[in-house]
C-alpha cells in the first residue's frame, strides 16, 4: 500500500486546507476552507485494487449492486431503478445525426447499465479497471479495460454515466470535466454519488472507536461541496437532486425520490439525521446525489434544463 501527502487541494488548487485526524485506524482527512472538499489526506492507494475477484471477495459479493454475477441475489427493483434513470437521460439528450446513439458507463462492473442502454437502443460503451468484471461486462458492449485518463475514443457520445464512483476518484472535477468533453453537443452526464457519510461516522465515532471509512472512498461529498465544486464548471446546464435508500439483507427499496417528498421535507429528513449517530446505520439509511449535466448545444447555449423534476435546482 502506498502513501501520498497532497500539497494542494485537488479540487481549487488551494495550498491551504485543513488536517483532520480521523481515527486512530483509518486514514486521515483534509478539508479545504476555499472549495468545503473532504478528502483523504495522506492518500492511500491499494495495489491492484483494479483487479479485484469478485468471486473471491467476501465483501463485494455482498453488495447489491455486484449480486449481477451468476445466481447473485440482484433484485430486480435495481434494475428498475436504473433504468428509470437512463430513460430520464434519454429523454434529455438531444445530440444531432441519424446514426445510433452512444451511451459510456463509467465503472461499468459486470455491465448492467450497459444491458439497460442496449435495450433502450443505443449502442454501449463502458469503462472497468477490474479485468474480472470487465470481461462479464463485454457480453452487453464494448469495455475498454484501464483508467478513464488512459480512455482515448474515436468519437463522443450522447449519454454519459457515473454511479457511485466519483468518490473514489483521485480528482473528481478534473474527471467531470473529462466526461463533459467526451460528450457530444447536446448529450448529457448523469452522476450519481454518495453523501453524508463523513458526518454519520463522525458522530458515530463520539461512540464507537475507530469506525472505519468507506471501502476505497477518497472523497467524501455532501451538498455544500457538490455545489462548490460545480461552480468551477462553465458552459453547461446543472440540475441536483437527492435521494434516500432503505438497506437489509434481502433487498434495498428507494424511499426517497424526486417525485415523492418536496423540498424542505427531504432537507429536514437529512438535517435530522444527521444529528443523530445511530439512526442512519440502525435503519441501512444511506443518501445519495444525482447530478446531470448537460452539454447545450450552440442554439440553446444558455437555456436551463426544463423539463427535470426534484427538489433542489443548481443553476450556475
Amino acid at each position: 500500500m502506498d502513501k501520498t501527502d497532497l500539497k494542494e487541494c485537488p479540487i481549487c488548487k488551494s495550498e491551504t486546507f485543513i488536517k483532520t485526524h480521523f481515527s486512530n485506524k483509518s486514514k486521515n482527512l483534509s478539508t479545504c476552507p476555499t472549495c468545503l472538499a473532504i478528502f483523504q489526506n495522506p492518500r492511500f492507494i491499494e495495489s491492484g485494487y483494479g483487479d479485484v475477484n469478485l468471486e473471491s471477495n467476501e465483501f463485494l459479493k455482498k453488495k447489491t449492486f455486484y449480486g449481477d454475477l451468476e445466481g447473485g441475489p440482484n433484485p430486480e427493483w435495481i434494475r428498475t431503478f436504473y433504468k428509470n434513470f437512463a430513460v430520464r437521460l434519454k429523454s434529455l439528450c438531444n445530440t444531432q445525426g441519424n446514426a445510433k446513439k452512444k451511451a459510456l458507463d463509467i465503472g461499468c462492473a459486470v455491465g448492467m447499465l450497459l444491458e439497460i442502454w442496449g435495450n433502450l437502443e443505443f449502442e454501449p460503451y463502458g469503462i472497468e479497471t477490474s479485468r474480472f468484471t470487465a470481461e462479464k461486462a463485454k457480453k452487453h458492449g464494448e469495455v475498454f479495460i484501464g483508467e478513464l485518463e488512459q480512455y482515448n475514443p474515436p468519437h463522443q457520445f450522447d449519454v454519459i454515466t457515473i454511479t457511485s464512483v466519483l468518490e473514489h476518484m483521485a480528482f473528481p472535477l478534473q474527471t467531470i470535466k473529462k466526461m463533459i468533453a467526451l460528450l457530444k453537443e447536446g448529450g448529457v452526464l448523469g452522476i450519481e454519488i454518495p453523501v453524508n457519510e463523513i458526518k454519520r461516522i463522525r458522530l458515530q465515532n463520539l461512540f464507537i472507536e475507530d469506525i472505519n471509512l468507506p471501502e476505497g472512498h477518497i472523497f467524501f461529498f455532501n451538498r455544500l461541496n457538490i455545489q462548490k465544486m460545480l461552480s468551477y464548471l462553465e458552459g453547461v446546464n446543472i440540475y441536483v437532486d437527492y435521494f434516500g435508500i432503505i438497506s437489509n439483507k434481502e433487498c434495498r427499496h428507494a424511499f426517497v425520490r424526486e417525485s415523492v417528498l418536496n423540498k424542505f421535507l427531504i432537507k429536514t429528513v437529512i438535517s435530522i439525521l444527521d444529528l443523530v449517530p445511530f439512526t442512519e446505520k440502525m435503519l441501512g439509511l444511506e443518501f445519495f446525489a444525482r447530478i446531470i449535466i448537460k452539454k447545450p448545444t450552440s442554439s440553446s447555449r444558455q437555456r436551463f434544463l426544463s423539463n427535470t423534476e426534484g427538489p433542489i435546482n443548481v443553476s450556475l
